[in-house]
């Protein structure tokens, strides 16, 4: 026996099974992911690297150091000097001072060269006491001694007979 399939439930099958396969291919999506790549960099910092301590000794012993600018006040009066510029108060234009390494020197003021004994005081190295050896040698005690390329400044200061004096110094090496 033979069946016969209406056209109707032909039709409906048909639409039945493409409304399915329209219905399945419709939800089957295809989701595309996006993952950001994370990277993990390793950035090398560069460390600062404490300068080599200052051969002190070396530096100091090296040159002469000359006068570029002094004010000293001596006796509740001011005086200053800067090399080069009008108006000086003082005279230094012949001064320099030379440190030897075995503790000896030489200072030279107004044409006049005069022997110098020194050594540091304390293991800072900040500090120095010459004896300028004159006549009446003259004690004199420089602190606060700072060295910048070819530059030396500090403070000094020093009594010659009831005469106290004290003094911001800047030299230039030659």
């Amino acid at each position: 026996m033979k069946k016969t399939v209406s056209a109707f439930t032909l039709f409906s099958t048909v639409v039945l099974l493409s409304s399915a396969q329209f219905g399945l291919s419709s939800c089957q999506k295809e989701v595309i992911k996006i993952v950001k790549d994370t990277v993990e960099l390793e950035v090398e910092v560069p460390v600062p690297v404490p300068a080599p301590p200052i051969d002190t000794l070396a530096v100091l012993t090296g040159k002469e150091y000359h006068m570029e600018e002094i004010t000293i006040l001596q006796e509740d009066e001011f005086f200053y000097y800067k090399k080069g510029q009008a108006g000086n108060t003082a005279q230094f234009d012949q001064d320099f001072i030379k440190f030897n390494a075995n503790k000896t020197g030489s200072y030279s003021y107004s044409g006049q060269t005069h022997t110098i004994d020194w050594d540091f005081i304390g293991n800072a190295k900040t500090r120095i006491r010459y004896t300028l050896n004159r006549p009446t040698p003259i004690v004199i005690t420089m602190e606060n001694i700072s060295y910048s390329g070819d530059t030396l400044s500090y403070t000094e200061y020093y009594t010659v007979g009831a005469i106290k004096s004290m003094s911001s110094v800047l030299r230039i090496a030659r």
